[in-house]
């Protein structure tokens, strides 16, 4: 994997990794400490919670401890709703030793479909057994890539618009980062349910299949969701 250089360049490069179709190498992603890792945190959920499964992993207390590693195990043994799954894992620096012999193996031998993506703003502290099995990266500029306000509300054009044929990559956007924002604020079933579909017609499209059904029935759920 080229590292790039530009913040711009980051997000394709990461794109590329997360969809591939191949067994990829976990990535080790080195932050700058000075910077806010939160920021990168939600910059990633924002560009593949639509497209992935998410596991996020962070310290209980001060470090990440076995347990917390085999209940990702076992989750990740279960059957995925999406292609993809995205596993982050951060900072890993912090990860016992222990924590991080349970998760060596999946780091080697992990499915095709799972992505295991690894931060740390020290990377002389992460295990050499860890950053071994992983590919490096180097992410630039991480404050020019935070995001922006969330999206409290979706247009109204949007929504009354119940028999598009296609949805823009502009408006698919806009709806991902809505959806995010509720499934954050609010505890609503309508919320994982238009993430569901979100994602569905992200499948539908790459496989050129029906889009104009899928925009329906999301749209549908969006509607729903408005009148909870």
């Amino acid at each position: 994997m080229s590292e790039p250089r530009t913040a711009e360049s980051f997000w394709p490069t990461l794109s590329r990794w997360v969809e591939s179709d191949r067994t990829e190498q976990p990535l080790l992603v080195t932050v700058s400490p000075s910077e806010d890792t939160e920021a990168f945190i939600h910059s990633a959920i924002e560009h593949f919670a639509a497209k992935t499964e998410l596991h996020h992993l962070k310290p209980d207390g001060h470090t990440i401890k076995i347990k917390q590693v085999r209940e990702l195990l076992d989750h990740l043994t279960r059957t995925s709703f999406s292609d993809k799954r995205l596993i982050v894992i951060e900072p890993v620096d912090r990860i016992q030793i222990t924590a991080a012999n349970a998760l060596l193996k999946e780091l080697e031998e992990s499915s095709s479909a799972n992505r295991f993506l690894l931060l740390t703003a020290y990377p002389g502290r992460v295990l050499p057994t860890i950053v071994s099995r992983c590919q490096t990266l180097r992410a630039p500029g991480i404050s020019v890539i935070k995001s922006a306000s969330p999206i409290v509300s979706l247009p109204s054009d949007l929504l009354v618009s119940s028999k598009k044929e296609t949805l823009s990559s502009e408006e698919l956007e806009t709806i991902g980062s809505f959806l995010l924002h509720q499934s954050r604020t609010k505890v609503n079933p309508y919320t994982k349910l238009a993430l569901m579909r979100l994602r569905d017609y992200y499948k539908i499209r790459a496989s050129r299949g029906n889009e104009k059904m899928a925009s329906t029935v999301l749209l549908a759920t969006l509607r729903q969701l408005g009148n909870t």
